[in-house]
């Protein structure tokens, strides 16, 4: 699987939500190594940095294995 994280949420925020949906895709989807994180489509130019930052954030707590 590849993406799955909402363009919208990470456009409109907030923060604490990108980071929960991150969170909740990771467990879901990163056993057996079957997922490539990213924007469901693509990242868009309106897109804050800080919102980029915290789906890196919750990938560095969430997205390596056990």
């Amino acid at each position: 699987m590849c993406g799955n994280v909402d363009t919208g949420l990470l456009v409109t925020g907030p923060v604490a939500e990108i980071y929960e949906s991150t969170r909740d895709i990771l467990q879901e989807c990163k056993e057996d190594g079957g997922l490539v994180l990213g924007a469901s489509t693509a990242m868009v130019l309106e897109t804050p940095m800080k919102n980029y930052h915290e789906m890196i954030r919750a990938w560095r707590d969430y997205g390596q294995y056990d």
